[in-house]
């Protein structure tokens, strides 16, 4: 019975990332909440390389956009790819991002400029990556 109330909640979560809704809890931010950084630009995380099948990418206020290699990726956006879907990114650091099939993910926080203060702490929600 508990396994079935976990499989639930994981669709749900996954669902309202999908829809671009903001689900509570430590991966993402309430909808009512006024989000300070929305103001300035989020810090720059990496750059998309690959984009294959269905993925979405939700900003730091849920809003969705089509990505394409090329495009940025920022502090704070959520990657959920579907069943044939996948997106790998060069981050900023030198890093290499690789977000797999059927995976739901956060950049909770990216700093990287050379400095003591550099951090960088990744939500993974379903999947792998």
């Amino acid at each position: 019975m508990i396994a079935v109330s976990r499989k639930i909640m994981w669709r749900r979560l996954v669902l309202c990332l999908t829809l671009g809704l903001a689900p509570c809890g430590a991966f993402a931010q309430p909808a009512n909440t006024p989000v300070a950084a929305a103001a300035a630009e989020p810090n720059e995380a990496g750059v998309i390389d690959l984009v294959e099948g269905q993925v979405n990418v939700l900003d730091i206020n849920r809003k969705r956009r089509t990505v394409k290699a090329g495009d940025k990726l920022f502090e704070g956006d959520s990657v959920v790819t579907g069943k044939n879907g996948e997106l790998h990114a060069e981050l900023v650091d030198g890093g290499v991002l690789a977000i797999r099939p059927d995976t739901a993910m956060n950049i909770i926080k990216y700093q990287a400029n050379g400095a003591a203060t550099d951090t960088s702490i990744f939500g993974l929600l379903k999947g792998s990556f």
